[in-house]
């Protein structure tokens, strides 16, 4: 896992990585995180997969989430990793 710095695409990866379960709902968040978050998906996603990702109130994580069989999200924790290049 310590070599492992993107978001994983779907809840099953996630998980398997051993991102934990975010206890928050889009509401929780402050006004400035709502206006960073990315929504990648929301009508239509299978359930498991990204839909959408933010800062987290604890800086050294993002919050990204996953859709659940009933549409609605899943939130994890994913630790925040420096990416050395992107090609």
């Amino acid at each position: 896992m310590a070599n492992h710095v993107r978001i994983p695409r779907s809840l099953k990866a996630a998980r398997k990585l051993g991102h934990k379960k975010a206890n928050v709902k889009f509401a929780d968040l402050s006004g400035e995180q709502k206006g960073n978050f990315m929504l990648l998906a929301d009508q239509g996603s299978r359930a498991g997969s990204l839909c959408g990702v933010g800062p987290s109130p604890d800086p050294s994580y993002w919050l990204v989430c996953y859709k659940d069989a009933g549409g609605k999200c899943q939130w994890t924790h994913v630790p925040r990793t420096a990416v050395e290049s992107h090609d």
